[in-house]
């Protein structure tokens, strides 16, 4: 299923796997055309995780497409990080088993004959590196991939939020979580300015602590995201769950997943729980209108309504 919408929503099995409030939710999002899904397999979130996740198999993960692939835009396989032999034999396990799903190019990957008969399958494919790595070699892996699939390929670079790069390779759509990881682990905001075409990082703590100069140019986005100068000078705004970099970059990436769906290419939100993507959808739904005020009158400071 595609929906024709700005919002974008990257969700791995790792996460939707036996919570039912949020299958609930996500299906509710994606039939009244709110959302477009895309599933990751959790692979990466398993290789990191000091949990055993023994759900996210290839069996198990299949049975689960079965259901949910309806619900969704694309579906990326299972891989196996760091071991190609077993990522090959999940993805031809899964097309066995009557799925199509996006093969993923890791960086161990370079068969790019293997790589070219995935394209024909399916030319939605994923593209490894992008999370771990923002230099000239990624940008070349892409380059590369696009080249060795003589353009065929519709890349997903998985975890590559790099503004503007990401606009100016040959990527139809990428996804990242620095959304709610520069708020919940750095209190920085993330602020986007359409006019300007950048982005602007700002820490609270430097603020605060006279390290860093509060631009007029920060000012004015800040007031133009609801955000007055004397709620972001309360410190308590900054230290809750739901701080003003949170709401901030929740909005700026929306309205930048707009401006990049306008340029050809489609930015995924990573979401991880229902209370985000709850967060998310309030904020898209009411971007004309939202401020800090109504956004915190709606979920609190804590941990939600």
């Amino acid at each position: 299923m595609y929906n024709d919408t700005h919002l974008n929503v990257l969700i791995s099995y790792a996460y939707l796997y036996g919570q039912q409030p949020f299958i609930d939710f996500v299906k509710e999002q994606t039939m009244n055309g709110t959302i477009n899904l895309m599933i990751d397999s959790g692979a990466f979130t398993k290789f990191n995780s000091k949990a055993a996740m023994s759900h996210i198999n290839v069996e198990d993960y299949c049975k689960f497409l079965h259901e949910w692939k309806r619900y969704a835009e694309k579906y990326v396989m299972l891989d196996v990080i760091g071991n190609r032999e077993l990522s090959v034999r999940n993805y031809e396990y899964m097309l066995d088993n009557g799925l199509n799903p996006m093969f993923v190019v890791t960086a161990f990957d370079n068969n790019f004959e293997y790589v070219r008969k995935a394209v024909e399958r399916n030319p939605d494919i994923c593209v490894a590196g992008g999370a771990t790595c923002k230099s000239a070699w990624v940008i070349k892996r892409y380059q590369d991939v696009y080249r060795q699939t003589y353009g065929k390929a519709r890349m997903h670079a998985l975890g590559y939020y790099t503004f503007p790069n990401m606009l100016r390779l040959n990527l139809r759509s990428m996804d990242s979580s620095s959304w709610k990881t520069a708020a919940a682990r750095f209190g920085q905001a993330v602020i986007f300015s359409e006019k300007e075409r950048r982005t602007y990082r700002i820490q609270w703590r430097e603020i605060f602590d006279g390290k860093r100069k509060f631009s007029n140019e920060v000012k004015e986005l800040l007031r133009e995201n609801g955000v007055s100068a004397q709620m972001y000078f309360e410190k308590s705004n900054h230290t809750c769950e739901n701080s003003i970099e949170f709401f901030i970059n929740i909005l700026s990436n929306i309205k930048l997943q707009k401006y990049c769906k306008r340029y050809g290419l489609h930015y995924f939100l990573a979401v991880g729980a229902l209370s985000d993507l709850e967060k998310v959808v309030f904020v898209s739904n009411n971007i004309k209108t939202i401020t800090y005020k109504t956004f915190v009158d709606r979920f609190g400071k804590g941990g939600g309504k």
